[in-house]
């Protein structure tokens, strides 16, 4: 695949993956890359540099109403280099919350293939997380003999382990189970209806 069909691809997942997570009227997500408005939330330090995430926003009712999430996105056919590139994720999500822990309640993994099926429910385990801040130690340290030699900090650990989201989407959930406009906007009126009465 090309450059050009790659980036468009994944402009089109993350696209799609907003519409799905703002359809469910659980979330709303301001924040998209490369708006270069979203570029300050979705972006964080590293040693020598800095990394994103593809889109965030904050989550809407419920037990976790007016928190914030910051997600990646991977509109893949199958599970291609997705298990290198989860790693790196779980890496980055160390980081943005040994960083910035305020602005990091939840990480969601949003893809269209599911991968790593046989160890599927160990995805968002501590041991997992440990294991990918050292493997992926360029997003924590500063050489992977400081990785080796680190004693990672168990309550960022389990912190990271626990605000952990993997949700796999289709089209035709996307396309076809996800609220109609027509019930979106009766929700929306509501909404300005019950802000007004405050």
């Amino acid at each position: 695949m090309s450059g050009e069909i790659a980036h468009a691809k994944g402009t089109d997942g993350t696209s799609r993956a907003k519409r799905w997570l703002e359809r469910t009227t659980r979330a709303k997500v301001p924040w998209v890359q490369p708006d270069p408005a979203a570029v300050r939330k979705l972006t964080f330090r590293k040693p020598n540099g800095s990394f994103s995430f593809d889109l965030g926003g904050v989550l809407h009712g419920g037990e976790f109403d007016k928190q914030e999430f910051l997600a990646e996105v991977k509109n893949y056919k199958d599970a291609s280099d997705q298990p290198v590139l989860y790693r790196e994720f779980i890496a980055k999500c160390y980081r943005a919350y040994s960083e910035r822990p305020e602005r990091c309640d939840h990480f969601m993994w949003i893809t269209w293939a599911p991968f790593n099926a046989t160890e599927w429910s160990k995805l968002d385990s501590c041991d997992k997380v440990k294991h990918c801040v050292r493997e992926c130690w360029q997003f924590n340290f500063t050489s992977k003999e400081q990785a080796d030699g680190a004693i990672l900090d168990s309550g960022i650990v389990k912190e990271v382990a626990d605000r952990i989201w993997l949700l796999v989407l289709s089209e035709k959930q996307i396309d076809h189970l996800s609220m109609s406009d027509e019930y979106l906007s009766v929700i929306a009126m509501h909404e300005v209806l019950a802000e007004a009465k405050k």
